[in-house]
């Protein structure tokens, strides 16, 4: 699977020659983004143990005077194998143990936030009396 978009090199080129105060802006649109994420991912994922929605996190890291990179992160051991699933097992006794299947739910729920984001973020800009060309789709 691969996403590409067109344009969006240009779009982070020109937020990170904004103003401090559209960079402000823009910075509140991804961190509100990230906790909007995190806060479904606690949601949806399986109360079974808890443990998947306790270690999702919000990563926050100052990039320059302009610049935000924010992160969703899970600090849970196992969660790759509940995204990614697993084929079937069997112990050395020949023991069928099932398979896990891939619930993709990272994926599915930061995909569409992230276009949404970028809508945002472009609304934003066009706002302030930027112009801004092309779609993150």
């Amino acid at each position: 699977m691969s996403v590409q978009w067109h344009g969006l090199d240009e779009l982070r080129e020109a937020l990170k020659h904004l103003p401090a105060d559209l960079a402000a802006d823009a910075g509140a649109i991804v961190d509100d983004t990230a906790e909007a994420v995190a806060d479904e991912l606690r949601f949806d994922y399986p109360e079974r143990t808890g443990n998947l929605a306790e270690s999702v996190r919000v990563l926050r890291r100052d990039t320059g005077q302009f610049g935000v990179r924010v992160q969703v992160r899970s600090g849970s051991k196992h969660a790759w194998l509940f995204e990614e699933g697993s084929q079937t097992r069997q112990t050395h006794l020949g023991w069928t143990r099932g398979r896990m299947p891939a619930s993709h739910l990272f994926v599915k729920t930061a995909q569409p936030a992230r276009f949404a984001m970028y809508d945002r973020l472009k609304a934003m800009l066009v706002a302030h009396g930027l112009m801004v060309t092309g779609d993150a789709d």
